[in-house]
């Protein structure tokens, strides 16, 4: 796990994933199979180095740049490779864990395979309302029954054992949620009791589409 030290010093020059959908949130975990050669160039000069890098998603409109620079969405997630695997043939198997929410703020040139940007932490607007946050934790136990049981233990005891608020939610999201844009909206929300709010639509939505129809009424 990189440090803190090697996190902050890695931002002036931070090596960039692009992706269509993917989203990396703060304290989940990410897995990515790399096989384009500009990418496994980016994971080989991370694992020799600080194992620093950032995931962005891709600006609407990126189909048709897609073997160039495509625009970057300005907000990205960044975290370190916490799990690696190279296959026979050059191509990696790699689990990337969220750690801060980065805004890129430039581009550097393109002196290497892989995109590199300039990036710093944004800090968040802590929650004021405690009991948004605490509804978060009871939907989480709500929701657990339609889950798989590993699923469910999982979420059920990071519901107990998370303090922080955004955390939390980060966790809870990117547990339950598929969605890229919602993903992307929790990631952008650094007001703590709106991402709350929000994680909290979204896992309503979970249980109502799970609910069994009702049944039809006779005439």
């Amino acid at each position: 796990m990189a440090t803190e030290a090697q996190f902050a010093a890695a931002l002036p020059r931070l090596k960039v994933f692009p992706l269509p959908q993917g989203v990396l949130l703060p304290g989940s975990g990410l897995p990515l199979h790399v096989f384009e050669p500009r990418y496994r160039a980016l994971v080989e000069e991370a694992l020799e180095s600080d194992r620093v890098l950032a995931i962005a998603r891709l600006a609407p409109g990126w189909e048709k740049e897609y073997d160039g620079r495509p625009q970057l969405l300005p907000m990205a997630g960044a975290g370190f490779i916490e799990e690696s695997e190279k296959l026979g043939d050059g191509r990696y198997n790699i689990l990337v864990r969220g750690v801060a929410r980065v805004r890129i703020r430039g581009e550097h040139s393109p002196d290497k395979l892989f995109r590199e940007v300039q990036a710093e932490t944004v800090a968040e607007i802590p929650a004021q309302d405690g009991s948004t946050v605490e509804s978060v934790r009871r939907a989480v136990l709500g929701v657990s029954t339609a889950l798989s049981p590993e699923m469910a233990q999982l979420l059920t005891l990071a519901a107990a054992r998370l303090r922080d608020p955004g955390t939390l939610c980060d966790v809870v999201a990117a547990a339950l949620l598929d969605d890229a844009d919602v993903l992307q909206g929790v990631l952008e929300a650094l007001d703590v009791q709106a991402r709350a709010r929000r994680v909290l639509g979204e896992i309503g939505a979970l249980m109502l589409a799970a609910q069994p129809p009702a049944p039809a009424m006779r005439q």
